[in-house]
């Protein structure tokens, strides 16, 4: 087991108060965990692993984990598009490489749009509707495929469908 110490931020009004709970995972299971006092809301946590390794843990105005419990790719929008189109993706774990690539419907690279390390949670890319050349696009169906590498082995894809319109 991973021993973790989790520092989560509360603020209410104008004052902070930090609270640490100690957490262990074990079995790769991620623990979920939930403070609860009325009119205080979470607006921040630190996760740190025992090397000293930290994240950021990001929440939302209700005071819920932004971190997805799977990976996941949703639909794009707004689609059917003209200029441009927001793709949205969830990690609900650190990623050593994750790549976003448009294909068009004879399945041909049109542009990757990211390849990097991304942190867990959820992330946006925007495609402006051009090639790798930055020449625009026809109109018609397009391909984006989410595909999520960690320690040099594949471990999520998937692919949604798009419809660009000039």
């Amino acid at each position: 087991p991973l021993g973790l110490i989790v520092n989560y931020g509360f603020q209410e009004e104008t004052y902070l108060l930090l609270v640490r709970i100690g957490v262990q995972f074990s079995g790769g299971k991620v623990c979920s965990f939930q403070a609860e006092k009325t009119g205080i809301k979470i607006v921040g946590a630190v996760v740190s692993d025992v090397s000293g390794g930290e994240i950021q843990v990001k929440v939302n105005n209700d005071g819920e984990s932004i971190i997805p419990e799977n990976f996941e790719l949703q639909q794009n929008y707004p689609n059917p598009f003209n200029a441009a189109t927001t793709i949205r993706y969830g990690l609900p774990l650190n990623a050593d490489d994750v790549e976003v690539t448009i294909y068009d419907v004879l399945g041909r690279k049109v542009r990757t749009l990211t390849q990097e390390r991304v942190i867990a949670g959820f992330h946006q890319v925007v495609w402006d509707g051009k090639g790798e050349r930055g020449v625009t696009v026809a109109s018609g169906v397009y391909f984006y495929r989410l595909k999520v590498r960690m320690d040099k082995t594949t471990r999520f894809i998937a692919t949604n469908k798009m419809l660009l319109i000039k």
